[in-house]
C-alpha cells in the first residue's frame, strides 16, 4: 500500500515538471517570434501608428543623437558595401539635392530656404553645381562642369582672384573685363561707383557729387617755354613742368652736324624767320607765320614728334611774308616740334603742342 502512494505521488511531480517546461517552452516561442519592428522599438525609441504595420515603408525617427562611426550614404542608388573612400557623406541618385528648409515663423527671424543642387533633372541638361534661393527660386550661384583652375579664388586676406590662386589686391582679374553698356544711370550711387554709359558708349565713375566720364585725355589750358622747361598747365588747376635740355641738346647737335658754320652763316645772311605757332596749345587748327628770302630755292616747314621722327613735312613755294596753317587732321594731340628747313638747312626750330 506504502509502495502504490509513493508511485502515484511520483507520477504527479513529474507531470507538473512536464506541464511547466512545456508552458515555458510556449512562451519562449512567443518571444522568438516577435517581429522584427517590436524587437528594435526599445533601442531605437521608434515611433509608429498603431495600425502602421507595413514597416518597409516607415520613416525612423529618432529620438536622440545619434553618431555614426563610419561613413553615411544616403540616395536611392546606395548599395550594400558601398565604397566611400575619404568621402564621409555620400549622396547617390540620378536628381541628387540637398535641402536647408528654415522653419521659424515667429517675430523677424529669418526663414529663407536654400538648396544646394548637382546638375540639371531634364534630359541633355546642363551639368552643374549651383546655391539655390529655394524660397524666390532663383539660382544666385552657379558652377559649371569643366570650369578651369581658380576661376573664383579667395586667399587667407580676403582677396579675390579670377584666373589666378595669388590675388594682389581686393580683386585681381587674370584676363580681360567687359562692362556691359546701360542706358539707364545707376540709382542711389556712391563714391567709387562705375558703369557703362550706352547713350555714348562712355566708361562713367561716381567721385561723390557726380557722375565723371574716364577718359584718357585732359584739356590744357596753357603751355609755357621758359628757357628748356615747358610747363603745362591742365585742368582742374593740376599742372607739369618738362625738362627739355636733354631733347634741345640732342637736336642742336644734328643741327649743327647737318648745317656747318657756312651753311649757317649764309641762312643767317638771308635773314629768314619763322613765327611761333598761335594759339598754342590748340585744339582744331593753328597758324604759322613765315618770312622766306627770295634767293632760297626749297623751302618747307617739318613737323617731328617727340623723338625727333619726321611727322609730316609741308613744302612752301611762297617766297617773301606768308603762312602755312596745322589742322587736326595733321596730328594727333600731343607735343611737337616744327623747323623751317630752307635748301636742305633748318634755319629755325620751335615747340608746337595739340590738345582737346
Amino acid at each position: 500500500m506504502r509502495k502504490i502512494r509513493l508511485l502515484s505521488t511520483g507520477v504527479l511531480i513529474l507531470l507538473t515538471v512536464g506541464l511547466y517546461a512545456q508552458t515555458n517552452q510556449e512562451k519562449g516561442r512567443d518571444t522568438d517570434n516577435k517581429s522584427f519592428e517590436e524587437a528594435i522599438k526599445p533601442t531605437l525609441n521608434y515611433t509608429a501608428s498603431e495600425g502602421d504595420t507595413d514597416f518597409g515603408t516607415k520613416d525612423s525617427v529618432i529620438l536622440d543623437d545619434q553618431i555614426i562611426l563610419g561613413s553615411l550614404g544616403v540616395g536611392s542608388d546606395c548599395v550594400d558595401n558601398e565604397m566611400f573612400g575619404f568621402n564621409t557623406i555620400l549622396l547617390k541618385e540620378n536628381n541628387v539635392r540637398m535641402k536647408f528648409e528654415d522653419t521659424s515663423t515667429s517675430g523677424s527671424f529669418p526663414s529663407n530656404d536654400w538648396t544646394l543642387i548637382a546638375n540639371d533633372s531634364a534630359n541633355e541638361g546642363d551639368n552643374y553645381f549651383a546655391v539655390e534661393d529655394a524660397t524666390a527660386v532663383v539660382i544666385p550661384f552657379k558652377l559649371m562642369a569643366g570650369a578651369p583652375a581658380n576661376s573664383l579664388f579667395v586667399g587667407s586676406t580676403g582677396n579675390v582672384g579670377i584666373g589666378t590662386d595669388n590675388p594682389m589686391q581686393k580683386l585681381h582679374v587674370m584676363g580681360g573685363m567687359k562692362l556691359d553698356a546701360i542706358l539707364t544711370v545707376p540709382g542711389s550711387p556712391e563714391e567709387g561707383f562705375v558703369y557703362m554709359d550706352g547713350n555714348d558708349n562712355l566708361l562713367k565713375y561716381y567721385n561723390g557729387t557726380a557722375w565723371q566720364t574716364v577718359a584718357d585725355k585732359q584739356s590744357l589750358t596753357s603751355a609755357t617755354l621758359t628757357g628748356s622747361t615747358l610747363q603745362i598747365d591742365i585742368e582742374n588747376g593740376s599742372s607739369v613742368s618738362v625738362d627739355l635740355s636733354p631733347i634741345l641738346a640732342d637736336l642742336e647737335a644734328r643741327l649743327s652736324a647737318l648745317e656747318g658754320p657756312s651753311g649757317i652763316n649764309n641762312i643767317e645772311s638771308i635773314n629768314p624767320k619763322m613765327s611761333q605757332n598761335s594759339p598754342n596749345p590748340f585744339a582744331y587748327e593753328t597758324s604759322i607765320n613765315f618770312y622766306i628770302p627770295n634767293e632760297i630755292s626749297n623751302a618747307s616747314i617739318t613737323i617731328y614728334d617727340i623723338k625727333g621722327s619726321v611727322v609730316k613735312e609741308m613744302p612752301i613755294n611762297q617766297r617773301g611774308e606768308g603762312d602755312i596753317t596745322v589742322t587736326e587732321e595733321t596730328v594727333a594731340d600731343g607735343t611737337y616740334f616744327y623747323s623751317l628747313i630752307l635748301d636742305g638747312r633748318k634755319a629755325d626750330s620751335k615747340i608746337m603742342i595739340k590738345a582737346k
